[in-house]
């Protein structure tokens, strides 16, 4: 693309994502920020001709480095494993930024999204909505989704990070990530992450009793109108502060199962995977 770099940062979802976007991105030097909903949506239902469209936009930036941040770029449980090849017609020698995250830790903050955006679905009924698969358990299954990434742009060009070290010492993940991409942060980083509020067990509980009871006396556009405000006004009210919110035994085992095959083969290049305790 006119000798231009780009930078498709494609989630995963709970891997501070927004931070990125809001408090990383935008502070760094000689780069063009692209994050917003409508352009995404674009890139995502391009045809060849919008493909074309979105070239002559990346072209026209004066910025050298182009960064596309959005997680839904990473696609549905439908298109997840469709949309390297895809990407990489529209941005061939594309450069690919991907967070992974323990996935029993990630399905727990899931289920706390859910909760709070006016769930009403047992941990168990919401984890195996699709039936007995796994909802979106394929989706992540990193080791095949990184190899279709690297098969597609290279693996030099595929940079994985593991969430967990960006929550554990984020001075030196930083450091760490701005020298790996080769990023010119002009000062100082200071750690000022906006964490989420992490519901605990009561929390929870309390909260899906009020999203039922809600469901019960509202009409269907009210309660979904008060789905969509819920999350900003639990953040406000609610500390997490509590016993943590876990998974049944049984469950924990279940999706641990689920992910062992592919994370042992992720394990065998990246020592995080045993380090942070990924189902093995």
């Amino acid at each position: 693309m006119s000798g231009k770099r780009v930078l498709l940062h494609i989630g995963y979802p709970k891997t501070a994502t927004t931070w990125f976007q809001k408090d990383l991105f935008p502070g760094i030097d000689n780069i063009k920020l692209f994050t917003n909903e409508k352009f995404v949506n674009n890139l995502k239902r391009a045809d060849i001709a919008d493909r074309e469209q979105i070239r002559n936009v990346i072209n026209s930036v004066n910025e050298e480095t182009i960064v596309i941040s959005n997680e839904n770029i990473l696609g549905s449980r439908n298109r997840v494993f469709s949309n390297p090849e895809y990407l990489a017609k529209i941005f061939p020698g594309a450069e690919i930024i991907l967070f992974v995250r323990n996935q029993i830790d990630k399905y727990r903050s899931n289920y706390s999204q859910y909760i709070k955006q006016g769930g009403v679905l047992s941990p168990e009924a919401y984890l195996f909505s699709q039936g007995q698969d796994l909802f979106g358990g394929e989706k992540h299954k990193y080791y095949r989704v990184v190899n279709l990434y690297r098969d597609y742009f290279g693996k030099e060009n595929v940079h994985i990070f593991f969430f967990e070290e960006f929550l554990e010492n984020n001075q030196r993940f930083m450091s760490d990530f701005v020298r790996k991409l080769k990023l010119n942060v002009p000062n100082r980083f200071i750690d000022n992450r906006r964490r989420n509020v992490k519901l605990s067990a009561s929390d929870i509980k309390t909260v899906r009793s009020f999203n039922r009871f809600c469901n019960k006396i509202l009409p269907r556009f009210a309660s979904n109108y008060l789905g969509a405000k819920q999350q900003y006004i639990i953040d406000k009210v609610f500390t997490g502060q509590g016993m943590k919110f876990m998974y049944s035994k049984k469950t924990n085992e279940c999706i641990a199962n689920y992910f062992r095959g592919d994370n042992r083969m992720l394990s065998a290049e990246f020592k995080q995977v045993e380090k942070y305790n990924y189902p093995l």
